[in-house]
């Protein structure tokens, strides 16, 4: 893994800015009903069935509402309120099938010193 990946990956759990939150994140059937079982204290509704023009990857035909510009699940303190549950993409973030994720300078404010553009 470069340098500059694993200094970035070892801020993320000190990161505030909540960047990589500020789009919406596709999620299996399976996602959601573990999130469905945390109940989290969030004003509904929750997911949509993702757009088919954005090629949804198979098995992940939702997608997280957004509110705000952010995630439905982020926090006033720009934190994830279903961290233990969070899908598996924004688990893997900033990698994407073990590559960095294509979006990932865009979305984390901590790429945007390391990442060329």
């Amino acid at each position: 893994m470069k340098e500059y990946l694993i200094q970035i990956t070892t801020e993320c759990p000190d990161c505030c800015s909540g960047s990589c939150c500020q789009d919406g994140v596709e999620l299996s059937k399976e996602e959601i009903r573990q999130i469905v079982a945390l109940s989290p204290k969030v004003n509904k509704p929750w997911f949509k069935k993702a757009d088919k023009k954005c090629n949804p990857e198979p098995g992940f035909e939702y997608e997280t509402i957004l509110v705000n510009n952010t995630c439905i699940f982020q926090d006033k303190d720009k934190r994830c309120v279903v961290y233990p549950v969070r899908p598996s993409h924004c688990r893997e973030f900033p990698l994407e099938d073990g590559k960095l994720a294509q979006y990932y300078g865009y979305l984390c404010d901590k790429a945007r010193k390391y990442v060329k553009k």
